[in-house]
């Protein structure tokens, strides 16, 4: 029984560790799946920064339970 390359078993692993996020927006399905790519630098830096102005834009507290804040990482 031949086993199979470590870079085929990580890309069959990772939608059992990270199922694909199904939503619908008006009459358009939606699906993102996990990417086995990684992320460059500039990508995480732009995330942050859109990050950033989603909680200043809705007022997050910075300190403490905050409902924004939870909605916002939720979506990472």
């Amino acid at each position: 029984m031949a086993t199979l390359p470590s870079s085929l078993r990580r890309l069959r692993l990772l939608p059992n560790l990270e199922p694909a996020r199904t939503w619908t927006e008006g009459s358009d399905v939606w699906i993102q799946k996990v990417s086995s790519a990684p992320a460059t630098r500039l990508d995480v830096i732009n995330l942050q920064e859109k990050l950033d102005q989603q909680l200043q834009h809705r007022q997050a507290r910075e300190t403490g339970i905050c409902p924004i804040r939870e909605e916002l990482y939720a979506q990472a």
